[in-house]
């Protein structure tokens, strides 16, 4: 453990803002940069924050107490509720976390909502969207330090997770922001405020947690590797590159007496199968989107789907897909197969189909019950036309989610090792 100490950075020099990730949250597909008058915007606003912006980051290392099913317990008493950053602190063997914030800071978003009130929104989109840049940055600019700190005590880390991203619900924000103000004694270097909700003030701001191991060769490495490449959210509007998972070797492999991965019906998890995923993809979606449970009358999975309108800027999609099966390990059958918004959900209505039919989207979707009454072997087989976007609009685009889905829920109960 020696050298691992909290870091109190500050307020910093502003980080460096690639003109391709600036292009990406912008909207421009790879290779396409924008044109002169979008670029004009991009330069002022790129001056403005040069001169005004003062972004800033704070890092503190912590202990591992214990690591449960669904949440990580710290030294101290205080606990962080997400599956999916227990999952990966275990698979790491990690014994400490570093805890981080970052923030762009207020004067942004203040001139942002100036510009827009003075109805100039596209300088107000630009702005915006080159601080999302910042905080971004400021978050690599963290992990870089982190690995820095844990190399040189023979350590690694693991990349980061954030509150609100799979089943981190966002009320553990406000638990570690009293963590990093205990830290440094009540104080962070800039103004931070958790809302009711969970947000955050200013807009801008990330917490984020890393895993650090003594174990070199558990954890992925990460550094030079393109951040989606560990995010599943399909499809993403900012996507870098495709979700490929942990790599092969011994990061993939977790001890059997720390695999906490099985599912609550306890199953066999001994088979092979083919897919039409990777092992990497079905093993992200069941730790963070699938939820199963079994009783006396068999198993009963709720898959929660996250995708994005086709139209009005992509607003996110939040689906529950519920699938009942009966029989054993040997012998599933899917006993019935539905799907519906969840009670979360905000963009089903903005969807061009929906303003075009909402009667007749609604009644394909619930009309559409896939492969129900069949063999639950019959997921890997089924092999309907398919379209991978993001929202519901047509059957195409439908099929390719209950495919993720019951080859998820396939996988989980009979495929994993």
């Amino acid at each position: 453990m020696a050298g691992m100490r909290s870091k109190t950075d500050g307020c910093l020099e502003r980080p460096a803002v690639p003109p391709t990730e600036l292009h990406r949250l912008l909207g421009y597909p790879p290779g396409r940069a924008p044109d002169a008058r979008v670029s004009s915007l991009a330069a002022r606003a790129e001056d403005w924050y040069e001169r005004h912006g003062r972004p800033w980051a704070c890092i503190r290392f912590m202990e591992i107490e214990k690591i449960l099913q669904g949440a990580v317990r710290l030294r101290g008493g205080r606990s962080l509720s997400s599956p999916e950053l227990a999952w990966s602190l275990r698979r790491a063997h990690a014994d400490q976390v570093a805890v981080a914030a970052v923030s762009a800071g207020p004067e942004a978003c203040r001139e942002a909502a100036r510009l827009w009130a003075e109805d100039r929104p596209d300088e107000s989109f630009v702005l915006d969207a080159f601080c999302s840049a910042i905080a971004e940055q400021l978050i690599a600019r963290a992990g870089v330090r982190i690995s820095a700190e844990a190399g040189a005590a023979g350590r690694a880390c693991t990349p980061h997770r954030s509150p609100g991203y799979g089943r981190w619900p966002l009320s553990d924000q406000a638990v570690l922001k009293e963590l990093l103000e205990e830290g440094r004694q009540g104080e962070l270097p800039g103004p931070l405020e958790v809302l009711p909700s969970g947000m955050l003030r200013p807009q801008k701001s990330m917490f984020a947690v890393f895993g650090v191991t003594p174990h070199r060769d558990l954890a992925p490495g990460w550094i030079d590797s393109v951040p989606c490449s560990n995010c599943d959210w399909n499809p993403c509007a900012f996507r870098r590159t495709a979700f490929t998972g942990p790599g092969p070797g011994p990061a993939a492999r977790v001890p059997e007496e720390t695999d906490f991965r099985q599912t609550e019906a306890g199953l066999p998890t001994d088979r092979s199968f083919d897919y039409a995923f990777s092992n990497q993809a079905l093993e992200r979606w069941v730790v963070e989107h699938l939820d199963l449970k079994r009783d006396e009358d068999g198993v009963r999975a709720v898959f929660r789907f996250h995708g994005t309108t086709c139209s009005n800027l992509g607003m996110p999609l939040l689906l529950r897909y519920e699938v009942e099966l009966a029989g054993t390990p040997e012998g599933y059958r899917i006993r019935s197969a539905k799907c519906r918004p969840d009670a979360n959900d905000s963009g089903l209505q903005a969807m061009c189909s929906y303003l075009e039919d909402a009667e007749g989207l609604m009644a394909s979707i619930q009309s559409e019950h896939p492969l129900e009454g069949c063999p639950l072997d019959m997921a890997l087989e089924w092999n309907p036309q398919i379209s991978p976007s993001g929202c519901l609009c047509k059957g195409s685009d439908r099929n390719h989610k209950w495919r993720i889905v019951l080859q998820t829920i396939h996988y989980a109960l009979r495929g994993r090792r």
